[in-house]
């Protein structure tokens, strides 16, 4: 399958979910970030992660909470300036900050 199908494969799941799905969704998305950037994947690979996690927040579209647009804002900025030698620690540590930020506002963790 092409790139170009997965990515409408994967907007359209994506577009389905409820809300609260959705932001649990991008913050599992920001937790592979971190991961990936402490593991040392390439600078492509997390590039690459940067941009989905930026169109999730995209397909929001104007359900998107001012949290999510600041979170898309940041996650631009450092796609833009990526690769920064000696930054994965800084990028794992602000993707898992919004990551958990992005999954309290879920809604999800409420019991």
């Amino acid at each position: 399958m092409s790139s170009v199908l997965q990515d409408e494969a994967r907007r359209s799941r994506f577009v389905r979910d409820p809300r609260p799905v959705q932001f649990a969704n991008i913050a599992s998305e920001l937790n592979r970030l971190a991961i990936r950037a402490q593991a040392g994947h390439t600078a492509d690979a997390l590039s690459r992660q940067m941009t989905l996690i930026a169109s999730m927040i995209e397909w929001l579209g104007e359900g998107a909470t001012e949290q999510a647009a600041n979170v898309q804002r940041e996650i631009c900025r450092w796609r833009r300036l990526w690769p920064v030698p000696g930054a994965e620690p800084l990028l794992e540590f602000r993707a898992r900050r919004m990551s958990e930020e992005l999954l309290e506002a879920s809604g999800l963790l409420r019991s």
